[in-house]
């Protein structure tokens, strides 16, 4: 079959947006909503994490999660939460994250991606181009894990540098400032653990390297996090969708203004995961989706799954 999607040197030729929903990080063990709210119940119920469990809170959200609407997804429950409840939310969303990041060890489509993406850098043979198609990169990922940002920047390296190998002096020359250019901007408006929501990734310093991020609070490390809960009171920042319903989340303003772009991929992203979050997606030209339904005018669906659309580009 063939898809009706640009390769990757005529995408960033433009500015292009990479989006992702919760299937993204299927590829890696990370849940989609059901089984979120399966895991979120479980704490809730589980005398084993008196931190979540052992508070009037929790009935709170036993009750709410039991009875939500199947089109909704779990943030929208968010605004409604007395603040106590919404803290003790963000704690148990938090540990599931971290779970989850533990356990992950798998390659996917990320890896792919990146590896294309090295590649391509590594085909251009002009300083600016280099330089324009790094800066014409934006990633947002509407979900909590950080196993995109893990992976991306550490293969485009590892990669880039695999095939400067061999070559001349001459050759290098072309792609050194690559090295020292920001390679790009990993938005996270829902939230991430460890995260203010906004990472900016170089090439030749990923964030992620080394597993840790800047708020201490290790990749997949859910001791870290009880332990911050504990001795200071303190919950990795993860903020909900909805608290951006007052205008007061910065990353998706600073997401939104990214939306003005040529091109958006996305990839795991729900029907409802579209009309649930606030991006504005009118502002980009062309939408290639990995779903099956044209939502907007546009959106192109390819009702595809990540690793075949990457393949495709």
């Amino acid at each position: 079959m063939t898809l009706n999607i640009p390769k990757l040197e005529k995408l960033f030729e433009d500015k292009t947006v990479l989006i992702l929903g919760a299937g993204a990080s299927k590829d890696y063990g990370f849940p989609l909503w059901a089984k979120l709210k399966e895991e979120l119940l479980y704490l809730f119920r589980s005398p084993s994490i008196p931190e979540v469990s052992n508070h009037e809170s929790a009935n709170w959200w036993i009750d709410k999660l039991n009875n939500m609407d199947e089109t909704q997804t779990v943030d929208a429950l968010a605004p409604d939460a007395p603040d106590e409840c919404f803290e003790r939310f963000r704690l148990a969303r938090a540990l599931i994250v971290a779970r989850y990041e533990s356990l992950d060890n798998n390659i996917g489509w990320v890896e792919s991606f990146a590896t294309k993406f090295a590649e391509m850098l590594l085909r251009i043979r002009d300083k600016d181009r280099i330089n324009h198609a790094v800066s014409n990169f934006t990633a947002i990922t509407l979900n909590y894990d950080r196993s995109f940002n893990r992976r991306f920047g550490l293969t485009v390296v590892e990669k880039f540098r695999a095939g400067l190998e061999g070559h001349g002096r001459n050759y290098g020359k072309y792609h050194q400032e690559v090295f020292e250019a920001h390679l790009y901007m990993v938005l996270h408006p829902h939230g991430s653990l460890g995260s203010t929501g906004e990472v900016h990734v170089n090439i030749n310093d990923s964030t992620y390297q080394g597993s840790s991020s800047h708020l201490r609070v290790n990749y997949g490390d859910a001791n870290e996090i009880i332990k911050l809960f504990n001795e200071q009171g303190a919950i990795p920042n993860v903020t909900s969708i909805d608290d951006m319903s007052d205008g007061n989340n910065p990353c998706y303003f600073t997401a939104n203004s990214k939306m003005h772009a040529k091109n958006a991929i996305c990839i795991g992203l729900s029907d409802i995961g579209v009309k649930n979050c606030k991006l504005d997606f009118k502002n980009i030209q062309t939408v290639y989706y990995s779903g099956a339904n044209k939502i907007y005018d546009n959106f192109i669906p390819l009702n595809i799954h990540a690793a075949p659309l990457i393949e495709a580009m």
